[in-house]
This record gives C-alpha cells, sequence and structure tokens, in this order.
C-alpha cells in the first residue's frame, strides 16, 4: 500500500461513516423525543399522506360526534318543553272531567275556566320560549333541519318539522285539513319530457289522449294525465276541465246540405244535413241537435242560447274540440261557428289520355292501382277520381273531376301526400293532370282545422302547496309561481270552554287530540335521540380504529428506537475514535523521512 499524505483516504471514510451514524443518531432522538415515526415527509411520504388524510377523518368524525350530542341536547330541551305542556293539558283534562259533572254550579264552572285559561296562556308561553342555542322549537317554526354527522359532504340527518305546541295548534285533530288549487288557461303545445316541475319532481311529455281527433297530445286531458302520472311523489293531482266552444249568434237561416260539397265534421265525425230553422233560436236548435245526434262518436255536446241561437259546444272530459267543413264555408259560417277547411291539391291541368300502372300512383300510402285510359280528357279524369276514390276509407282523401282536372280533398283531419312511380312519373302526371313536382315527397297538403282546447286545474290537499318550473309551464296555461295551502283547523285547546257542561264534555275529546299530538311529537324526538346515541356510538368505534391505524403509520416503536439509538451511539463513540486514528495515520511517514 503506498504511502500518501496528500490524501488521507482512510480519514475520509471515517468522516462518511461518522456523519451517517451521527444522522441516524439525530433521527432516533427525534423520534424518541417527539414520539413520531415520521415528522416530516422525507421519513415517509406515502406515510405522511395516508395519515393526513386519517387524520381529517378523525377531526371530522370527532367533530360529527359533538354535532350529534348537540342533536341529543337540542331533541332533550324539546321533549321537556313538551313534557310540561303534557302536564298542562293533564290538569286542563282533569278540569274538564270535573266541569262537565252535574254537580257544578256555573260560578263553579267560571272558576275552573280561569284555571283553564292560565293553562292555556302557559303552553303558550313553553312553546314560544323552548329553544336551543336561540333556536325555537315548539313554535311551529322548526322544520327540515340538517345535522352534520359524518367527516364527509352529505353525512347528514335531517329531522323533519316538529309540529307547534301552541294553544291554538294542539287539539285540532282530524278536523284539520289543506287544499291548494292552480287553475290554467287554454293553451296549445304538447308538455315535453321534464317540461315542467311540480314539487321538485319533472313531469311529462303528455301523450296522446286517445280521444281527441287532433292534436291529441296537447288537449287538457292530455296535460291532465302527464301531471296525475307523478301524483303520488308530487302531492298534486290534476283535473281536466270541460272543453267549450261558443259560437257567435246566429244571423241567417240557412240549411246545411251535408253532402261533399257542403257538410261539418266535429272530431273527424260527420254532422250531416242540417234543416234551416225558421228564426235564429230554431236554426241554433237545429244545430245543436245534429251536433248531439253525433255526441256518442265524438265526444261533445252542443246546446243554445234561446235568445241568439248562438251555438256552444262542450267536450266534459277535456279533449279537444276540432271542427272541419267541406265547400266554400259560406253556408258553414251561418251556424256561427269558426270552422276549418280540409287539405287539398288541384291538378296542374287537363288529364292527357292514358293508362296507369299498377304502382304509378299512391296517396296516402296506398297504391291506386291500374286505371284504364278514357276516350277523352274528361272520360280520363272520372277513371283516375273513381280510383281514388275506391280507397277513400283508408286514405281519407276524395277526389272529384272537373273536364279532366283533378281535384284531391281530406275533410277528416288527414294529410294529403301523393307520389307518382319514379321510373314513370312523367307518364304519370301526365295520365292524372297533376303536375310532376306533385308527385315528389313535398307534394301534401295539410288541414286547418280549428281545434279549441280545455284547461286544467292543479289541487293539492297537502301543507307545502304547490311549486311549478319548467320551460313548459306556458303550454299547460300555469304560471310559474307558489300556491300557498289553505288551512282550515278545528277547535284547538285555545278555545276550550269549560263554562258549561257539553262544551266541557267537547273540550275532553278536544284536549285528548292535543295529548295525541304531542305523544307522537315525544315519540319522533325520542326516536331521533335513539338514533342520535346510536350515531355517536359509531362516530366513537370509527374514531378509534382510525386512530389506531395512524398510529401504526406514525407513532415511534420505543423498544426498536431505542435499540437504534444505542446503537447509533455505540457507532458514533466508535467512529470518533477512528477517525481519530485515521488522523494520525500520515505521522508514520514522518519516520521515513527522520530516517
Amino acid at each position: 500500500m503506498p504511502s500518501m499524505i496528500g490524501t488521507n483516504v482512510a480519514s475520509l471514510n471515517s468522516q462518511r461513516s461518522l456523519t451517517s451514524s451521527q444522522n441516524a443518531l439525530a433521527t432516533s432522538l427525534q423520534r424518541l423525543s417527539s414520539g413520531l415515526r415520521i415528522n416530516s415527509a422525507k421519513d415517509d411520504a406515502a406515510g405522511m399522506a395516508i395519515s393526513t388524510r386519517m387524520t381529517s377523518q378523525i377531526n371530522g368524525l370527532n367533530q360529527a360526534s359533538r354535532n350529534a350530542n348537540d342533536g341529543i341536547s337540542m331533541s332533550q330541551t324539546a321533549e321537556g318543553g313538551l313534557q310540561s305542556i303534557t302536564d298542562s293539558l293533564q290538569r286542563m283534562r282533569e278540569l274538564a272531567v270535573q266541569s262537565s259533572n252535574a254537580s257544578n254550579t256555573s260560578t263553579d264552572r267560571a272558576a275552573i275556566q280561569t284555571e283553564v285559561d292560565q293553562l292555556v296562556q302557559q303552553i303558550n308561553t313553553v312553546s314560544g320560549q323552548t329553544a336551543f342555542n336561540g333556536v325555537k322549537l315548539l313554535d311551529g317554526s322548526f322544520t327540515s333541519q340538517s345535522f352534520q354527522i359524518g367527516a364527509n359532504s352529505g353525512e347528514k340527518i335531517t329531522i323533519g318539522s316538529i309540529s307547534s305546541a301552541k294553544a291554538d295548534a294542539l287539539g285540532v285533530g282530524t278536523t284539520s285539513s289543506y287544499s291548494t288549487t292552480n287553475t290554467g288557461a287554454a293553451a296549445t303545445g304538447n308538455i315535453s319530457a321534464g317540461g315542467i316541475t311540480v314539487n321538485g319532481y319533472g313531469i311529462g311529455p303528455s301523450t296522446r289522449d286517445g280521444v281527441s281527433a287532433a292534436g291529441s297530445n296537447d288537449s287538457a286531458l292530455a296535460k291532465a294525465a302527464a301531471f296525475n302520472a307523478v301524483a303520488g311523489q308530487t302531492g298534486v293531482t290534476a283535473t281536466a276541465g270541460a272543453t267549450t266552444l261558443t259560437g257567435a249568434a246566429n244571423s241567417a237561416q240557412v240549411a246545411i246540405a251535408g253532402n261533399a260539397t257542403d257538410n261539418l265534421y266535429v272530431n273527424n265525425v260527420k254532422i250531416g244535413a242540417i234543416a234551416a230553422g225558421t228564426n235564429a233560436t230554431t236554426q241554433g236548435a237545429n244545430i245543436a241537435a245534429a251536433f248531439n245526434a253525433v255526441s256518442d262518436q265524438s265526444g261533445v255536446t252542443a246546446s243554445f242560447n234561446t235568445s241568439t241561437g248562438a251555438v256552444s259546444l262542450t267536450a266534459a272530459d277535456g279533449r279537444n274540440i276540432s271542427l272541419i267543413g267541406t265547400g266554400t264555408g259560406a253556408t258553414l259560417a251561418n251556424t256561427g261557428l269558426t270552422v276549418g277547411t280540409g287539405a287539398a291539391i288541384t291538378g296542374a291541368g287537363t288529364a292527357a289520355v292514358g293508362a296507369l300502372a299498377a304502382g304509378d300512383l299512391t296517396i296516402n300510402g296506398y297504391d291506386v292501382g291500374a286505371v284504364s285510359a278514357g276516350t277523352d280528357a274528361t272520360t280520363q279524369g272520372t277513371n283516375v277520381a273513381a280510383a281514388i276514390n275506391a280507397l277513400t276509407s283508408k286514405t281519407g282523401v276524395t277526389a272529384t273531376n272537373s273536364a279532366g282536372t283533378i281535384t284531391l280533398s281530406s275533410a277528416l283531419g288527414q294529410a294529403i301526400s301523393i307520389s307518382g312511380s319514379l321510373t314513370n312519373q312523367t307518364a304519370t302526371a301526365t295520365a292524372t293532370g297533376l303536375s310532376a313536382n306533385q308527385l315528389g315527397a313535398s307534394a301534401t297538403a295539410s288541414t286547418n282545422a280549428i281545434i279549441t282546447r280545455g284547461s286544467i286545474q292543479l289541487s293539492s290537499s297537502g301543507s307545502s302547496g304547490i311549486t311549478l318550473g319548467g320551460s313548459d309551464i306556458a303550454r299547460a296555461g300555469l304560471t310559474s309561481a307558489y300556491t300557498a295551502a289553505t288551512a282550515s283547523f278545528g277547535a284547538g285547546i285555545s278555545s276550550v270552554n269549560l263554562t258549561t257542561a257539553s262544551g266541557a264534555q267537547n273540550a275532553i275529546a278536544t284536549i285528548d287530540s292535543a295529548l295525541a299530538n304531542i305523544n307522537s311529537s315525544r315519540a319522533n324526538l325520542g326516536a331521533v335521540q335513539n338514533r342520535f346515541s346510536s350515531v355517536v356510538s359509531n362516530l366513537a368505534t370509527t374514531s378509534e380504529n382510525l386512530s389506531a391505524s395512524r398510529s401504526r403509520i406514525m407513532d415511534t416503536d420505543f423498544a426498536a428506537e431505542t435499540a437504534s439509538l444505542s446503537r447509533n451511539q455505540i457507532l458514533q463513540q466508535a467512529g470518533t475514535a477512528m477517525l481519530a486514528q485515521a488522523n494520525s495515520l500520515p505521522q508514520g511517514v514522518l519516520a521515513l523521512l527522520r530516517g
């Protein structure tokens, strides 16, 4: 081994080992002095992160336990107040039984009533003053309060309302009732899915009501059904009001032929011929009678004003009322009713003589079939019209021929859609007198039915009222607003009168009802206390287990760390001694120099 004095490798090695043992000794001293294995993130980064989360949970659980204990204290405070009220009610009942006895004079009963009045005031005092940390408990203002009973968001217990223990709220019994109504107006448009919310629940969509001839998913009947589908959740029911349509006064007495060019349809049901009246009254009577003759099929009944002859139509179940007429409408206007027109398509010109093959012409999805050629334009038109009319029962479309010009019409609410063979469209257009562009997908015509809609009324027997929201409220004819419940109460103990025997008898029943109210509230509070107690027990167990888990990660193992300390102390002493030896090694080189 070479002898050197410029670099003392042995000394450097001893210094490094001594530094390492010093660091280890410092760590042992820190752990033993703090009691913690992890004093900074460098000791155990993952363990530090885990223990920090555990600490958050433990602190949260401990606070939640205190919250639950506060809940127990609050419940006990409320129950204590109810116990005091119970004592007053028991005394009132005792006095009522006493007053019911025939041995009492009116003076005796007046004295008894004086004590009862004082007891009523005491009940009001207790109910008004019972509070926990400033929160009133028995005056009826404590409603749906939440208690945080966990370390995390959403871990709550919600206590429902504590019924008012005031004298005017006790003893109302089964004679109490609540009612809320919200009446809408007639409105157009169906309700989309979730388009309206009722007391927080979404309703919709409104679907076809099965009876309206037109707009069946936006009738009052359909909208009411959408509300009633979730009535179990909302507590709100809907009633479809009768659909009504009132016509104008009769100004002329004209008959309606009831034929293809002069007819009236209500909800797609043909009215037929209507005789002319001799005056406005008989004209109105004739029109109403014609409507009523088909009311079983249409669902619409008619009445008339005996002075003006004005006709009114009513659909009692809330279905829509649809009116469509055929012809020019000149005579139909004499009914005093506004009548829509059916769909119509008129050919572009006179049909040329030519046959149609099967599949050449389709109307509302039905193939007209083969049509033989006519000898001229008129007979050609007659042949085509006859073929179309043979399918009227399926298509709802009738055809008329005027010198070879075909006119298609529909009075029953259906649109008209026509198409020609893609391979023979020009020939089809020529043979029917319909233009080629009338045979494409765009060749449709819609009806212009006059539709009258009814309104709906919302009702609730709950105490919370009706709250509406959503984008489709106007389609139901309603407004976005809160409608409060109207309460109707029976006699409470504040009105107990023991000055008569009969009054005392009634008072016994009223006080018994009040005691039942109090007992119900106390039972609920007792259940809440038990629940809070269970929560406290569970929180304590969870906190204990989490603390033990955190301890195993964070705390120092004193037995192991003491052994490590002893080892590091010995290494420190040995390292110091060896460093001294290493530092003296260069002295041997001097011996060589002296020699």
